[in-house]
């Protein structure tokens, strides 16, 4: 399954709300993959476990629930997560991208890409409409988080 959504990060006709830089953006999006506590509370452990140039691989617990993935970086543009599969999870990719149609108009496009099937059964099509409005609302809570460290300066 591929479900994907966009966030509006500046709305050029709506002032009242501070812009971001593309570069507050990219590293507030860095922060999450690499401090994931500061942005989801079930998270309970966060360990990296390896880092290149461009990536980092991470080992992260939630309660009996333990991942690992490979996250690789394309500068100000993307953040692509590659989560391994494991007898408690079934694995996928997460890829937040930076878009700027025009000079500041920033937005986020998150993709999720999951082994479950596109065509499922009734139960598990309710179980993924639930999984598709819990991600949503992680990242409508990412990109607040990321406007918190934004304005209080500890982002560019």
């Amino acid at each position: 399954m591929q479900f994907e959504h966009l966030i509006q990060i500046n709305d050029l006709t709506q002032m009242l709300t501070p812009l971001l830089t593309r570069q507050q953006l990219w590293q507030g999006l860095v922060y999450r993959a690499e401090s994931p506590m500061a942005f989801m509370d079930h998270v309970d452990e966060v360990t990296l476990l390896e880092r290149g140039p461009d990536w980092v691989q991470r080992k992260m617990v939630m309660g009996k629930l333990t991942v690992t993935d490979k996250i690789q970086y394309e500068r100000e543009t993307r953040v692509h997560y590659h989560t391994e599969a494991s007898a408690e999870h079934g694995g996928g990719q997460m890829i937040m991208k930076i878009e700027e149609p025009s000079p500041e108009a920033l937005f986020v496009r998150f993709t999720y890409i999951t082994p479950h099937p596109d065509s499922p059964d009734p139960e598990t099509a309710h179980y993924l409409e639930f999984l598709k409005s819990a991600w949503r609302e992680t990242d409508i809570d990412t990109v607040r988080k990321i406007r918190e460290l934004a304005a209080s300066g500890q982002l560019g």
